[in-house]
């Protein structure tokens, strides 16, 4: 404990000596060899990182099984040193480690805290909140001011990136208190950064500035570079562009271990050379600014750590709205598709993609290949960007922004869960004004069309958007409808290299599993399911495995990739904290697992034409920014399958069969799966009975690739 004092105090080399007198004293049996290990490791800190990790990792495995408490320190301790080194996947592993070993209320305060801040630091805002809200919570039954102030900056920071200002500024104001009460500077000074930015967000420069003013008075070091940067940004928003771009100039060498603000810093200081009419070194900046976060994208080991931290900054919206005002609309359908594709290629481990190469005339080309209308949008701040591709023609509108659009969507969306009669649904008409009735005239009643959606977009079903007139209707009355993630997907060929259709069954279903637990009770609508999609095809071309034996070893041994078709009827989870965890819930296995997860669907090849995850959220719930939603959906189209139709919410058990068995009905009677799914569900909205809801039909949403 005296050795331990004295690293705290600086002393390191009086200390070791101590340490090793400590040795001497202390049985190979005893638990404070543990402590020992957590004393050295702490001594080590500051001058040699990869000895004190050494240490704290002895600290833990001598501690197990002894002493619960010291072994969850070790497990904080490790996590820490491991963050230090931006160790993201390692340090997330030690602190849930911690987690489950102790009960003490300082640690898992502690430990659930670092969790919220790394999953911040890889902006996955929600995982962040659901670790720093306990972690505030117990702080504060403890008494613990000062980690009560850090976690309620962190959930101010999350409800900041996920545009809830309101939330943010209660915590950021919370934390604020906190730091005055303690007379510390430094975490003070911290709040008034974050409130400037809060302020410049809300485009009230006036409150921005006073609150770097008091920030910059508290003359805290460490916060110089942030208040730096918002003196120049307050400076950029008051088109003080000289002063402004000084400033940015200054500052993009100096930020070079944070990527993401050193990417922010590029941007803005394209903005300022945009704004100052220097065209070419704005472009050179905006692209510049890019390649600093597809870099730091590329360091990140795991898919949905490299997806949201996408999320941190929206890395391409400036310069494809630079692009826009510069009269460039192919240029800036270029960058959005870049962003679609460099996220994918990264998600999947495939190495950086090459830039898109596309033409006005090759998009049109593809618009007559496919026989579709093609909108692609592009969803920044301040708009929203439609690029409308026929076989004829190429047309970009701007459209509102994601305030505007994204409180349209929630309205629209309750409207939907309420079961609300289409003349009682203003959401629908809104929506389908901001988003459609621009482009109306270049598509044609009885078109089929392609929806590339950018961010929240994800979460709507176009089809259920209402045209307004003397006779309001739902959009799917007009046109069929299916959803791509990318351009790049649209005009990718199919792949025969693998599987011909003449080598391929037809069907594998798999559906009405057993109870795997009273969360997920029988289907009791299932087997009529699974019957009658088994009328539409001939018995010896569909394997059909249900009940006990529907089990997730029994998809993973089913040859899956030798099959046309795949259908699931089971219940789905869809994971909105860590989205490759949406799972399809089959029956219990020999290991008694009964999930199947998205993160492995995505590594079994398919060469499906389509799979149909009859389950709830078979879409998923999160969205990112260049992938839209992830979840089962996305997964099996990753793992190869054409199309897939998937739940963007929760399915109703009772209408399924029917809609299904008309579906199936068309499907295998030469229609494409656009055609068919419109029809079953045209089918039940022009029905006499409750079944017209869009609550019932238009959860089902195509996604469609090659």
């Amino acid at each position: 404990m005296q050795a331990d004092a004295l690293c705290r105090l600086g002393k390191e080399p009086v200390a070791e000596p101590l340490l090793a007198e400590t040795e001497t004293l202390i049985s190979q049996e005893s638990t404070l060899r543990a402590e020992l290990a957590l004393a050295r490791g702490r001594c080590a800190l500051s001058t040699d990182r990869t000895t004190a990790l050494k240490d704290f990792t002895s600290a833990y495995n001598l501690a197990h099984g002894r002493d619960e408490f010291v072994e969850a320190t070790g497990f904080l301790n490790a996590g820490f040193v491991l963050l230090g080194e931006e160790r993201y996947s390692e340090s997330i592993d030690r602190f849930l480690e911690g987690v489950q070993v102790t009960n003490s209320p300082l640690l898992q305060e502690k430990l659930r805290g670092n969790l919220g801040f790394v999953y911040s630091q890889l902006a996955d805002w929600k995982k962040a909140i659901s670790f720093s809200e306990p972690a505030e919570r117990l702080a504060k039954e403890i008494g613990n001011l000062g980690d009560q102030e850090r976690w309620l900056n962190d959930l101010g920071r999350a409800h900041f990136a996920l545009w809830d200002l309101q939330e943010s500024e209660t915590y950021y104001a919370q934390a604020l208190a906190i730091g005055q009460q303690l007379d510390d500077r430094a975490a003070s000074a911290a709040c008034f950064n974050n409130l400037t930015r809060l302020e410049l967000r809300k485009r009230d420069l006036d409150k921005a500035e006073a609150f770097l003013k008091q920030g910059e008075g508290l003359g805290v070091e460490a916060e110089k570079l942030h208040f730096s940067v918002d003196a120049a940004e307050i400076a950029l928003a008051q088109k003080r562009l000289s002063e402004a771009g000084k400033s940015f100039r200054f500052l993009v060498s100096r930020t070079g271990r944070d990527k993401v603000l050193q990417s922010m810093i590029q941007r803005d200081l394209g903005r300022v050379y945009s704004e100052q009419g220097k065209v070419a070194r704005a472009d050179r900046m905006f692209r510049g600014g890019i390649k600093t976060a597809e870099n730091a994208v590329a360091e990140l080991k795991r898919p949905e750590y490299r997806m949201s931290f996408m999320d941190q900054d929206p890395f391409y919206d400036s310069y494809i709205q630079f692009l826009v005002a510069q009269h460039k609309p192919i240029d800036a359908l270029r960058i959005a598709e870049q962003s679609r594709a460099q996220l994918l290629a990264a998600a999947l481990g495939t190495g950086k993609s090459h830039d898109p190469v596309i033409s006005a005339a090759e998009l049109q080309a593809l618009a007559k290949r496919r026989q579709q209308v093609v909108l692609a949008y592009s969803m920044t701040d301040e708009k929203t960007f439609l690029w409308v591709i026929t076989s004829s023609q190429f047309k970009l509108f701007e459209l509102p922004g994601h305030d505007e659009i994204s409180s349209q969507i929630d309205d629209f969306n309750r409207e939907i869960q309420d079961h609300r009669n289409l003349e009682d649904s203003p959401g629908g008409q809104r929506l389908y004004q901001a988003l459609i009735q621009p482009a109306e005239k270049f598509i044609p009643p009885q078109s089929s069309v392609a929806i590339i959606p950018s961010k929240l977009l994800s979460l709507v079903n176009f089809e259920t958007l209402i045209v307004p007139g003397p006779k309001p209707h739902y959009w799917i009355d007009e046109v069929d409808v299916g959803v791509a993630g990318s351009l790049a997907l649209l005009a990718a060929p199919k792949s025969t290299a693998t599987r011909k259709v003449g080598e391929m069954r037809d069907l594998l279903l798999l559906g009405a599993p057993i109870e795997a637990s009273k969360d997920f009770p029988v289907l009791k609508n299932a087997p009529e399911e699974i019957k009658l999609i088994q009328t539409h095809f001939p018995a010896e071309e569909a394997t059909v495995i249900s009940g006990k034996a529907a089990t997730p070893q029994a998809y993973r041994n089913g040859n899956p990739g030798e099959y046309r078709f795949l259908h699931f009827d089971a219940h789905g989870v869809a994971s909105d904290l860590s989205p490759l965890d949406s799972a399809i819930v089959l029956s219990p296995g020999g290991d008694s697992s009964y999930k199947l997860y998205a993160r492995e669907i995505k590594d079994i090849p398919l060469h499906a034409e389509l799979v149909t995850i009859s389950a709830c959220s078979g879409s998923g719930t999160r969205w990112y920014q260049g992938e839209g939603l992830v979840g089962l959906a996305w997964a099996f189209m990753r793992a190869g399958a054409h199309q897939v139709v998937g739940a963007l919410w929760e399915m109703d058990e009772a209408s399924s069969p029917q809609l299904m068995d008309h579906f199936y009905g068309e499907l295998t009677q030469g229609k494409s799966a656009a055609e068919s799914l419109r029809d079953a569900k045209l089918k039940m909205l022009h029905s006499n009975t409750f079944y017209r809801h869009p609550y019932y039909w238009a959860s089902l949403q195509l996604y469609t690739g090659s």
